[in-house]
């Protein structure tokens, strides 16, 4: 980054929207370009993530249910406005929901075939290229594929074995396959296997340092920053090409050790951080987070945080058929727990947000119809039982 420097590789973040910008700057010439059309392809990818979305509501609670998924995922301020900034997170949303459509279908649609598993399997791919934590997303995914295979092959045992692994099979190697070429760009570029990113450590320090508010250090006030020890140690490194994974390196060793140091404090942490993930509220947090606060973020957000409880009630007597997706937000949930919380990261959750926001609006309207219905029915079969013949 200093002129006449040298560049060194950088792994930082996953390569998918970095390539998709790069490729529009490419074939545009200018940023303002670049910006321009990637907002136009948010906006398509917005649109088509909220018709996975009714699709996604169809198959798990109802027709009805999922037309107000769809009217409420199509609207949601948050979701609206993502889409018009540069930001990975709608291309993530994207190929999070498809990833979960697809798997539904394979599993409750009318035409189950082993091709869906493998087209989830690359949307899982281009997941995994997308957002770092797409790695437990993506290993949840495959656990339920092993678990709900083919519950009707029980004949002989081993053949319903087989059946599984293949099932899980099927889906994990083509994300694999995806992966594999990112994973040797990086043996390539830095001697060393790695995981898919190299800011791991960064991000943990950012959720888990002796300072840290649950929030990114750079979005409160004042900032979180490294302590005078830590610093010297990061700009003490040499500038060789495995730059960025020792730097990592540093940042994970100085927040296991702040962990360790006061475990009771990072288990008290990390319950503030999923209320204030669940929540969109920040108590005692001096948050600079731009619009964070704002009523048109916090009011829908708690609006269909409850109405998503309702339905979870409601479908509680099917709670394997929406065990994917309630696996999907739990898995979501316990990597901010360990991380840390920014108020766009519930986009991720949205679109089951607004599924189960849905069946809790379906399940509250339909409710006193059903009561007054038995109600009914039962005095009528008591005013014939006292007739006379």
């Amino acid at each position: 980054m200093a002129p006449g420097s040298t560049p060194i590789p950088s792994a930082y973040m996953p390569p998918l929207y970095a390539f998709l910008m790069a490729g529009l700057l490419k074939l545009l010439g200018s940023d303002f370009g670049a910006a321009s059309a990637v907002t136009v392809i948010q906006a398509i990818l917005g649109t088509a993530t909220a018709w996975l979305v009714y699709r996604s509501a169809e198959l798990v609670v109802s027709r009805r249910a999922a037309i107000w998924a769809l009217a409420v995922y199509a609207v949601f301020p948050l979701g609206v406005y993502a889409s018009a900034q540069v930001s990975a997170v709608v291309l993530y949303v994207f190929l999070a929901q498809l990833t979960l459509w697809l798997l539904l279908e394979w599993r409750y649609g009318a035409h189950s075939h082993p091709r869906q598993l493998a087209a989830a399997g690359l949307s899982a791919g281009l997941l995994l290229l997308a957002r770092g934590e797409a790695l437990a997303i993506v290993a949840v995914f495959a656990v339920w594929v092993l678990v709900v295979s083919d519950p009707q092959v029980r004949r002989p045992r081993n053949l319903g074995a087989i059946r599984r692994l293949a099932n899980c099979a099927c889906f994990s190697l083509p994300a694999i396959a995806l992966a594999v070429p990112w994973t040797l760009r990086n043996l390539s570029a830095f001697g060393t296997l790695t995981s898919p990113t190299a800011s791991g450590g960064y991000n943990l320090w950012q959720g888990q340092n002796s300072n840290a508010t649950g929030i990114h250090g750079g979005s409160v006030t004042p900032p979180v920053v490294e302590g005078g020890h830590l610093r010297r140690l990061i700009d003490a490194l040499p500038g060789t090409n495995d730059y960025e994974l020792r730097r990592d390196n540093l940042y994970l060793h100085d927040a296991l050790q702040a962990i360790s140091a006061d475990p009771a404090r990072s288990v008290i942490l990390g319950l503030k951080k999923i209320a204030m993930y669940w929540t969109n509220l920040y108590p005692g947090v001096s948050i600079n987070y731009p619009g964070a606060q704002s009523p048109l973020i916090v009011v829908p957000w708690l609006t269909i945080v409850i109405l998503a409880i309702a339905g979870i009630v409601g479908l509680r007597r099917q709670w394997l058929r929406a065990s994917i997706i309630h696996l999907y937000v739990i898995t979501n949930t316990l990597v901010i727990a360990v991380f840390f919380v920014m108020p766009r990261y519930n986009l991720a959750v949205l679109p089951c947000v607004a599924i189960f926001a849905a069946a809790g609006i379906d399940w509250l309207a339909t409710r006193p119809r059903q009561h007054g219905g038995v109600r009914s029915s039962e005095r009528r079969t008591l005013d014939k039982s006292v007739l006379p013949s």
